[in-house]
Formats: structure tokens, C-alpha cells, sequence
């Protein structure tokens, strides 16, 4: 009905006066008054020379028309959004459009950003773009946004971790299938976490689209080879894996038209379509009828045992996952690759480290509680180790062990 016509509306305690009468202001309803989850639409108006009105409670908006967007142009909160604490705000650090929806570099505890009520249909997916990007070299487990989902407003699952390594020079895309949820009213939230340390707090959200999902799928893909490796920490290796898809992969000696592949790895030796790590993956050749794609990769990764699988996916439709190396996966016959990563040993001398990779800490290295960082006030080079300004206690950067010759000695 019209936002305007107050019997539109529950009326709720303000000035008691007959809003019939009088000259007449309208508020925007945007602020819940009460914290009764309901926003507030006032009627206001001058009568006898006193100022009244009447406050009417708004439902708040429900999601249900699709593909639906939001990328925060007109504000933050958009209408409906709950900001409990204000710690959300609209910034000009946008991913598309001149506007993103930005955590408060001050907030400490949780930053909460929720959407209203979604009547959610079967088969859709959330996409949006995420960015954490400030001051230090230092994020994971300083700074992290929880995106989770809640079907009652207030009991919440967690369906994304979003923390990095290191400050992001761009935003990247989550992707989350919410199939599992169809036919559901659901709430979406973004929840900030925060030490409020020398570490990054300056998060960004943006270009967020719920929407049917394509139900095109490539016809075959594997992971190719190899079935199995073994690096030392530092180390990397190439993996591949092949894709078919007719009138696509087999027109020309060039990549097709309209496909995506990642590798993806865990600590567990689960489904891949469970797993949170995947990395872009790169067209190698074509081999016959098959694209082939592939990745260097495992450099960054500890000592450890590590499970290895690819990704497909064809004009953004749903994904298909690749065994060894007879086609899709399915924990049997097409399995997982594995990956050894053995702990790095000092054993060759003379050894030196100057910290010229660019990286702290370097492969093999602990930096125990991510207080050392990369500095450029270096004795030589244009790096250094560097201890952060704020940190408070110990800040340890431990070498790797180090199978010691006699009549040796340090310098540094």
C-alpha cells in the first residue's frame, strides 16, 4: 500500500493525537525505535502550536524476488539490514560502483551486517566480494569475517571463513551454493572479528547477487596426473588435470569457451566438493578432444600430508570434480591425488637468509605469534626481519632445525 497512508501501518505510542488533522511531516522508515525488530515510519505534525505525531511500526522488507543485488550505492545498512552496533559503514574502497559496505577501523569485539528475511527457492547461490586490506602483514587470526546463515534470526551456522595470510590488494569472489537451503525462509550475516591490534581490521563487502544456478555442467573431467608427490617445505610441484566437453573442447587447440578450472587442496581426505581451498588453474594444452589445465603450487605449505583434487565448471554453472584420473570423483575408483610435505632441514653450508624472497617467515621458519614482519630498513638488500611496534611479550622467529657440522659458528 502507500508508505504514506498511516492504515498501512500498526500504530504504536507517540504524541496521541488524531493524525487527520493538523500540517503533517513523514520520516523515512528506516530506525527501529524500540529494538522490537520492527522499524519505525513517524507521522509528525503541529497542532496548537505543539509539536506531535504518531510513530507506526513498518514490517521489515522480506527478500523473495531473484536474481537479487545489493552493492550498498544507496547506503549502509540498505533498507531493512540490521547494523546492531553501527560498526558497518558505506565506503568509496568499492570492488564495482562507487560504494562498498566497510567495517569501522575502530570497532572491537563483532561487526555485524545482517540481511532481512529471505524467502529462499531450491537451487540458488549467494556470490559476493570480500576484501580485507590494511596496515600490516598480519591477518589470519587477527582479523576474520564469519559469513553465516541462520533459519530462525537467531541460532547461526558458519558457511564461510574469510581470513587471509596478508593484506588483499583486490577483492575476491565467495561463492556459496545454498542449495541445502531451498524452499527456506533463511537470514544471511557477515560478522567481523577483530583484535583491534597492529593487525588489519579494514574489511569490505560488496557486489553481493543471489541467484538461480545454472544447471550446466561439463561433460567429463579428471585429475590427470600425478597421482602423488613429495616436496620438502619451499618445494612446489605441477599438477594437471583434463576437461571434455563437446562443441566446446574439441573446436579448437585453444582453451574453451566458457570453462573455469581450480585445484583444490585439504588436510583431510574428504569430498572435494567440501573443501574451502581452490586455486585458479591455468590452460597447459589441448590433448585430442580434452583441454588440459594446470597449476604450480604447494610452496607455501607446512610439513604435512595434503589431498589433492581439481575443479570444473562450464559458463558458471555447477561444479564438477575430478579423480584420479578416470573422471569425476568419487572416493573410489577416481580418487584424490596425495601430497607428502616434508619438513625443511638446514644441512648445506654456507646457509643465508637475507629475507629477499620477500616473505616472513620464510619456508621452514615460525613466526610464532606473526609479530616479525617483512621491513625494507634492511643491513643488506632491501629486506629485513622486523619486529612489529605493538606487540606485547615475546615476538620468537624460530629457524628450522639445523643438522650442525662441527667447528661451525652464526653470524647475523
Amino acid at each position: 500500500g502507500d508508505i504514506t497512508d498511516p492504515a498501512n501501518y500498526t500504530a504504536a505510542t507517540f504524541g496521541g493525537h488524531d493524525t487527520a488533522t493538523g500540517s503533517f511531516g513523514l520520516s523515512a522508515p528506516h530506525m527501529d525505535m524500540d529494538g522490537d525488530g520492527f522499524n519505525e515510519l513517524i507521522v509528525s505534525y503541529m497542532e496548537g502550536g505543539n509539536l506531535a505525531g504518531t510513530a507506526y511500526e513498518v514490517p521489515p522488507p522480506v527478500i523473495n524476488e531473484f536474481p537479487y543485488a545489493e552493492g550498498f550505492e544507496e547506503g549502509v545498512p540498505p533498507f531493512g539490514w540490521v547494523n546492531p552496533d553501527g560498526n558497518w559503514n558505506q565506503g568509496s574502497e568499492a570492488y564495482e560502483g562507487s560504494y562498498a559496505a566497510r567495517v569501522s577501523y575502530s570497532h572491537s569485539g563483532d561487526a555485524v551486517l545482517t540481511t532481512p528475511m529471505i524467502e529462499l527457492p531450491a537451487n540458488h547461490r549467494i556470490t559476493f566480494y570480500w576484501k580485507d586490506d590494511d596496515i600490516s602483514t598480519e591477518i589470519i587470526d587477527h582479523d576474520t569475517t564469519y559469513f553465516e546463515i541462520s533459519t530462525d534470526g537467531e541460532n547461526w551456522e558458519e558457511l564461510a571463513f574469510l581470513s587471509e595470510s596478508s593484506p588483499m590488494s583486490s577483492y575476491e569472489a565467495v561463492e556459496i551454493d545454498l542449495s541445502t537451503y531451498g524452499d527456506m525462509s533463511v537470514w544471511l550475516r557477515w560478522r567481523d572479528v577483530t583484535d583491534a591490534s597492529f593487525s588489519a581490521y579494514g574489511t569490505g563487502v560488496d557486489a553481493i547477487t543471489i541467484e538461480e544456478i545454472p544447471m550446466e555442467m561439463v561433460d567429463w573431467n579428471n585429475l590427470q596426473h600425478p597421482p602423488t608427490a613429495e616436496i620438502t617445505e619451499g618445494g612446489s610441484f605441477d599438477v594437471y588435470a583434463q576437461v571434455y566437453e563437446p562443441g566446446v573442447t574439441d573446436t579448437s587447440d585453444g582453451a574453451g569457451e566458457g570453462i573455469e578450472a581450480w585445484f583444490g587442496i585439504s588436510t583431510e581426505d574428504t569430498d572435494p566438493a567440501t573443501w574451502d581451498t581452490w586455486v585458479e588453474a591455468e590452460f597447459n594444452t589441448s590433448v585430442g578432444n580434452n583441454d588440459e589445465y594446470t597449476v604450480n603450487w604447494g610452496s607455501t605449505l607446512p610439513a604435512g600430508t595434503y589431498y589433492y583434487a581439481s575443479r570444473f565448471r562450464l559458463n558458471g554453472g555447477s561444479y564438477t570434480y575430478g579423480g584420479y584420473d578416470g573422471g569425476f570423483w568419487n572416493g573410489t575408483d577416481n580418487v584424490s591425488g596425495v601430497l607428502t610435505v616434508n619438513a625443511l632441514v638446514v644441512n648445506e653450508f654456507p646457509y643465508t637468509e637475507g629475507f629477499e624472497a620477500g616473505v616472513i617467515p620464510p619456508a621452514g621458519w615460525v613466526n610464532e605469534d606473526g609479530y616479525w614482519l617483512l621491513g625494507s630498513e634492511a643491513h643488506s638488500g632491501y629486506y629485513a626481519a622486523r619486529v612489529s611496534y605493538s606487540h606485547a611479550g615475546e615476538a620468537i622467529l624460530a629457524m628450522p632445525p639445523v643438522e650442525l657440522p662441527e667447528n661451525m659458528n652464526v653470524r647475523f
